[in-house]
């Protein structure tokens, strides 16, 4: 029953993230009007999001998913080592996203070029928007179904810290499509020019 649970509300999560990530692209492209297909029949935008969040390399982008899933759900867990899992408001917070989202940045770029790692590592680590959202969206799914099932924490806190995982998420994606877009409007010199690759 609580893995359904779970399954339930990590899918709204995603579904929400991706709907105000929507909604927040839609409204900022400068139009006054928008065709009432894009305001309500937004099934295929939302599937055109998710695509833009696995970019062209899906198993890699499925793979950092599932990893941050997964981490997330261990994490959410190890707060049974000092009672019941669903009492730790450590280990049901934004604590560990906010980490991620503040650290992994500054150990990318202090250490990433020391590190003996696979290229495919590599690339998990540079690029780790999905991972960040697998890992962010669980949190959110987990707070939902600890509140839900149990009402062993405080809503209130469960609210703030929901909606802290959900403005680390929103920014980290808008970040990430900033950075998509300076590389796109960026001139190639001359070598690309004459197809000197």
């Amino acid at each position: 029953m609580e893995l359904l649970v779970l399954a339930i509300f990590v899918l709204f999560s995603v579904a929400l993230v991706l709907l105000i990530h929507y909604y927040r692209r839609l409204f900022s492209d400068g139009r006054r009007e928008y065709p009432r297909e894009e305001l309500l029949h937004i099934e295929k935008y939302l599937w055109k999001e998710w695509q833009n969040l696995v970019k062209e390399d899906t198993s890699a982008s499925y793979l950092g998913i599932g990893i941050g899933a997964v981490l997330a759900f261990l994490f959410s867990y190890m707060g049974g080592l000092y009672g019941a899992h669903y009492e730790s408001y450590f280990f049901h917070s934004a604590i560990l996203p906010g980490l991620w989202f503040l650290g992994l940045p500054f150990l990318r770029e202090q250490y990433f070029d020391d590190i003996q790692l696979s290229p495919f590592v590599k690339k998990l680590i540079y690029e780790d928007t999905p991972a960040f959202f697998g890992f962010t969206v669980m949190f959110m799914g987990k707070m939902l179904m600890v509140y839900g099932l149990y009402h062993a924490l405080s809503f209130l806190w469960i609210l703030f810290n929901y909606v802290v995982c959900l403005v680390l998420l929103l920014y980290r994606l808008s970040q990430g499509e900033k950075i998509e877009g300076k590389l796109s409007l960026r001139k190639p010199d001359k070598a690309e020019e004459e197809g000197n690759w």
